[in-house]
């Protein structure tokens, strides 16, 4: 299923830095010899190595983007009735009397609706690509923004890549009683 960039909903982009250490080769973050630090300390281990305890500059540095959008979308819609009212109310009135109004209730006939129905779905889309300290260097401000950057222009050379799950989360406002609001089922 193909969807729309019309119709992306909440979107949270999630980055994660994975550099080497170890023996020259890649250890991803949570493994044996590596240690959690900030953009900020990674940023300056690259640029100045030498005023920090390993005094050499992070190698094979892999930068790792993704970019995770739960949005909703169309399915098939449904059928639902809308209740109607039907009512006379009654006055009488002369110059000297008057009665009472009253209502009284008639027959009324439901009328046929059309109602949406939509399934949330997660489109996931990661891009890996190795940098070097220069790069991380060049880098100006938030690592997530040039992470941003870089997801944008790989979905568009590569939009294949998008991965989509459906969530099990719908929403149908055939099933609501409610006629401003549609009823929000959690089907987990």
């Amino acid at each position: 299923m193909k969807v729309s960039a019309s119709n992306l909903g909440r979107v949270s982009t999630l980055f994660t830095l994975f550099c080497g250490v170890i023996g020259g080769g890649l250890v991803h973050a949570g493994e044996p010899g590596t240690r959690a630090v900030a953009w900020e300390e990674f940023r300056e281990r690259c640029i100045h190595p030498e005023q920090f305890d390993v005094q050499r500059a992070p190698q094979n540095i892999k930068l790792q983007c993704s970019d995770r959008r739960l949005t909703w979308v169309a399915v098939k819609p449904g059928k639902m009735e809308l209740p109607t009212e039907h009512h006379v109310k009654v006055g009488i009135f002369s110059d000297k009397f008057f009665v009472e109004s009253a209502v009284k209730s008639l027959n009324s006939e439901v009328r046929p609706a059309s109602c949406n129905r939509y399934k949330e779905v997660e489109q996931v889309f990661t891009v890996e690509r190795s940098v070097s300290c220069e790069e991380v260097a060049a880098v100006k401000g938030d690592v997530g923004d040039f992470c941003s950057s870089l997801l944008e222009r790989a979905k568009g050379t590569q939009p294949k890549l998008i991965e989509q799950r459906d969530t099990l989360r719908v929403m149908d406002t055939c099933s609501g009683t409610a006629i401003s609001q549609g009823q929000f089922v959690d089907l987990l």
